[in-house]
C-alpha cells in the first residue's frame, strides 16, 4: 500500500498543477503532503520512494519548459535539491517517530511482563514465608520492617508494623 501510495498519489497532484494551476508559486507543496502521508501509510521506503517521485515530477512538469525532462537552471536544481532535501528530513523524521513508538510500546511490554513476573514470585515467596512453621521477621537494607509471618506474631505475642524501622521498637518489644 505505502510503495503504490508513493508512486501513485502523485498523479492528482501533477493534475492539478498543470490544469487547474493549483500551487503555481509553490509546486512543491502537494508533494510534501504526499510524501508525509505515504511515509505514515507506508513507512521510510514509502516515504523515500515519494520523495524521489515527486523530485522527478518536479523537475519535469514545474520547471519550464513544463512536460519535459529539460535541464534545469542551476536555480531550479538548487530549489528541487533543497525540495528533496526538505522532503527527505520530512520522511526521515516521521519513521523515526514511528520506529520510536514501536520500540516503546514493546519496552512497555516487556516492563509489564517483568511486572507481572514480579508480582508472582513476591506472592510465592510471601506464600512460603507465612507456612513456615518457625517465626520470620524481614527488614530491608536500610532497616525497615518489610514482613513478618503468622508464627512469628504467635511467639512473640507482637504484630510489627510494615515500613517501620526496627529502632522504633526498642527494647520494650520481644
Amino acid at each position: 500500500v505505502g510503495l503504490a501510495s508513493a508512486v501513485l498519489l502523485p498523479i492528482p497532484a501533477v493534475w492539478a498543477i498543470e490544469h487547474l494551476g493549483l500551487f503555481d508559486h509553490f509546486p512543491g507543496l502537494p508533494f510534501l503532503v504526499i510524501t508525509v502521508v505515504t511515509t505514515l501509510v507506508g513507512r521510510l521506503a514509502a516515504g523515500l520512494l515519494s520523495v524521489a517521485v515527486s523530485a522527478v515530477l518536479l523537475m519535469v512538469y514545474a520547471v519550464p519548459p513544463a512536460g519535459r525532462f529539460a535541464s534545469a537552471r542551476p536555480s531550479d536544481a538548487l530549489a528541487i535539491l533543497l525540495f528533496a532535501s526538505v522532503t527527505f528530513v520530512v520522511a526521515l523524521a516521521l519513521a523515526s517517530k514511528d520506529a520510536a513508538r514501536k520500540e516503546s510500546a514493546a519496552a512497555n511490554s516487556r516492563i509489564e511482563n517483568l511486572a507481572t513476573s514480579l508480582a508472582g514470585e513476591h506472592n510465592t515467596l510471601r506464600q512460603i514465608v507465612d507456612q513456615m512453621p518457625v517465626g520470620v521477621i524481614v527488614a530491608d537494607e536500610g532497616g525497615r520492617l518489610t514482613t513478618q509471618n503468622a508464627r512469628s506474631r504467635a511467639i512473640l505475642e507482637y504484630n510489627y508494623e510494615p515500613g517501620g524501622p526496627i529502632e522504633a521498637y526498642g527494647s520494650d518489644v520481644p
